[in-house]
């Protein structure tokens, strides 16, 4: 076995490390889900969903690509290593609808 020094990039996860504290991030890897699903001119929000914002199973908007939905909420898990904010809406919210998902869900 070998040292090779300090890890910087670990399963898409970047590492910085001092000597007091370690630091994990993913922006490479958020700015990789953006590239991939087109969304790079996407405006930040200060929360993931809108508040008393309910989702239902069809309100009437057109049906989006089930695999384009599965690819993406399963991006978007494995962010949730790193962004504890967003566990709740993509474990549960979002994701229930992954067999049937429309356009409501994708938004």
């Amino acid at each position: 076995m070998k040292h090779i020094g300090l890890i910087h990039y670990f399963l898409g996860m970047e590492v910085y490390q001092s000597n007091e504290e370690i630091f994990i991030f993913q922006s490479k890897y958020v700015q990789e889900i953006l590239n991939f699903f087109c969304m790079n001119d996407c405006k930040s929000q200060p929360t993931s969903i809108a508040h008393g914002k309910l989702l239902h199973k069809d309100d009437g908007t057109p049906k989006v690509d089930g695999i384009t939905y599965i690819s993406l909420v399963g991006n978007l898990m494995f962010l949730t290593n790193t962004r504890h904010g967003i566990t709740y809406i993509i474990l549960s919210l979002v994701s229930s609808y992954m067999s049937d998902p429309f356009e409501h869900h994708l938004k």
